[in-house]
């Protein structure tokens, strides 16, 4: 980055990332991923790659081509870690958060424990917690140090239904404290966003609550389209509503073949989604290699 280093003000380094003035707002808040070239700065929100930088900093850009497929070819599966970062930075104590929703850790009280019990998310009880007056579970959205950056209600009184979303801002609004940028805000109702590993394999449900049993996986919803470059597969209900909402990638390479996996496993017993199977794989001691039964593995 020896031509950059003289153009930009400030200019430092460590093995992840260079750091210098923003081009844009000057705050010495701009960074640069060695790992994807892509720029961001956290006082102004601007975010790019190193070409458009260039291009704003209005110079000839060196080796273009070259650079230009780097950034391509890593985009196709990558994603930008600023985002992750912001919001762990941004992300509420888990302490601080009992204390504010005056709630209670999930195992102290036995109702709602059964739920769970019932659901086989016994092992998964950090991501629970429990309001006594309301009667509600509150399902928390964390980060890899355990930090609220989103979370939901499960009403016990609506058959365990989830009756409310409430993001990162929400939580910071009741704290008293600053709003993040719109956009990162409606990235914290990902369940599990900060806990994937983004180079690997990610896997796309349609339940919150199977994106914690379901290895590097997320929940969608209606944020599909804020992963336009993620190498992705999807797994969906195994029921006439999983198989409407995701008709136009069923039969795609990239979604699961419930019917073949079942018929090919000769399991009997209705499954309709990763948590009945995985109630099915604890009951039976079994573990299946789902891998091999996407569309486009036969």
């Amino acid at each position: 980055m020896q031509n950059l280093s003289k153009l930009v003000s400030n200019f430092s380094e460590n093995d992840q990332r260079y750091k210098f003035d923003c081009p844009y707002c000057h705050s010495n808040t701009g960074y640069l991923y060695k790992k994807n070239l892509q720029f961001h700065c956290y006082t102004c929100y601007i975010h790019e790659n190193l070409i458009q930088l260039y291009e704003h900093l209005n110079v000839e850009i060196p080796d273009y081509n070259s650079l230009l497929k780097f950034i391509n070819d890593y985009s196709i599966f990558r994603f930008d870690p600023y985002i992750t970062e912001i919001l762990s930075q941004n992300a509420i104590d888990k302490n601080t958060f009992y204390q504010t929703f005056n709630l209670i850790n999930i195992d102290e009280d036995k109702r709602p424990y059964r739920y769970l019990y019932s659901n086989g998310l016994t092992n998964f009880h950090k991501f629970f917690a429990y309001n006594v007056f309301e009667k509600f579970i509150y399902f928390l959205n964390l980060t890899k140090d355990d930090k609220v950056i989103s979370y939901q209600i499960i009403n016990l009184m609506n058959e365990g239904n989830i009756d409310f979303v409430f993001s990162l801002n929400d939580i910071r609004r009741k704290l008293k404290l600053s709003s993040i940028n719109n956009s990162y805000n409606r990235l914290s109702l990902v369940q599990n966003l900060c806990l994937v590993d983004f180079d690997k394999q990610v896997y796309f449900l349609d339940n919150p609550l199977h994106s914690l049993i379901f290895d590097n996986s997320i929940y969608i919803n209606n944020s599909i389209d804020c992963f336009p470059h993620i190498k992705r597969k999807y797994i969906y209900a195994n029921d006439p509503y999983g198989i409407k909402k995701f008709e136009d990638r069923i039969k795609s390479d990239l979604a699961f073949d419930w019917k073949r996996f079942l018929k090919e496993n000769n399991i009997k017993n209705r499954i309709y989604n990763i948590l009945d199977l995985y109630k099915y794989e604890n009951k039976h001691n079994i573990k299946f290699n789902l891998e091999n039964y996407f569309y486009g593995n036969k």
